[in-house]
């Protein structure tokens, strides 16, 4: 049962957070327990840095208690907040969601300037996001891109009905789609764009996995197969009939897929035409035309 830490300081909350997450050994101690403080009593770092003393409710001392518990089972702080900002956009999520990553931001970097230029030439730009998730990737580029639509697929219900509270979220409804759907299965139309970020964690690497991916992110959006290579195999496979005159194809990869991954599009008649690294410098993103 949570113990009740009924008048202490936001400073002490914090401190006390913040020593208990060094002693589990957490990578970030100090950044899980502000974030956790702010989301269970809205007090900010300059709160605690203008007004330390200020103390926090019975209520809001059960709430941040219970949010050290999670954490302390390694709960991403994220999961427990419920949301993750991305590109500007604040994006609930849930069981049947990946957490937004910053790497992946590199991604809608990449396709922004061909959006663009679509949208120069004939006045929008139609996307595809497959395995959308939150939405992130083609909420992202509709924020940026207020001509471009997108329509997004995911397997799993519950992810899709995430994507769509995060288009309300962000009154980008008017230009967002969901349909349920394995990969291209129940896709009909053709597209300027198709994007992923896919599965493609070998399978039998899982279990070596940080707890805090391997026990919370869902395995559906995890799992690669034996090669890490399964959705890559079916994107290639098939895209072509869902790509309008000119489209292209990106995707997100694994740090040392791009040369397996950009062979298996080669073998589909699809030329490389952008590579981008992530923040640590490691392949992540592929454009393919």
């Amino acid at each position: 049962m949570a113990t009740r830490n009924e008048g202490l300081s936001i400073e002490q909350a914090y401190r006390d957070a913040r020593k208990k997450f060094r002693d589990a050994g957490l990578e970030t101690p100090d950044m899980d327990a502000a974030l956790l403080l702010e989301h269970a009593c809205g007090a900010t770092t300059i709160d605690r840095m203008t007004a330390p003393e200020k103390r926090i409710t019975p209520s809001q001392s059960d709430t941040f208690a219970a949010f050290v518990k999670r954490r302390l089972l390694r709960e991403p702080v994220h999961r427990i907040m419920g949301e993750r900002e991305f590109y500007g956009l604040t994006l609930g999520l849930n069981e049947a969601t990946l957490i937004p990553r910053p790497d992946t931001e590199i991604l809608v970097e990449m396709v922004l300037p061909f959006v663009h230029e679509r949208i120069a030439l004939s006045g929008t730009c139609s996307i595809l996001d497959l395995g959308t998730g939150t939405g992130a990737i083609a909420l992202a580029i509709l924020s940026q891109a207020p001509l471009a639509t997108a329509t997004a697929t995911d397997l799993e219900p519950k992810a899709l009905e995430m994507a769509v509270q995060n288009a309300e979220r962000h009154q980008l409804q008017n230009r967002f789609s969901a349909i349920q759907s394995d990969w291209f299965e129940n896709v009909s139309e053709r597209y300027d764009l198709i994007i992923s970020n896919p599965p493609y964690i070998v399978s039998k690497v899982i279990n070596d996995l940080a707890a805090d991916v391997r026990d919370y992110d869902p395995m559906l959006a995890l799992d690669g197969g034996d090669d890490g290579l399964n959705a890559y195999r079916i994107i290639a496979s098939q895209a072509a009939a869902y790509l309008k005159s000119g489209g292209r194809i990106a995707v997100e990869i694994g740090f040392d897929q791009k040369t397996s991954v950009s062979a298996l599009f080669n073998q589909a008649d699809y030329a490389t035409f952008v590579t981008k690294n992530d923040l640590s410098g490691n392949n992540r993103a592929l454009f393919f035309t």
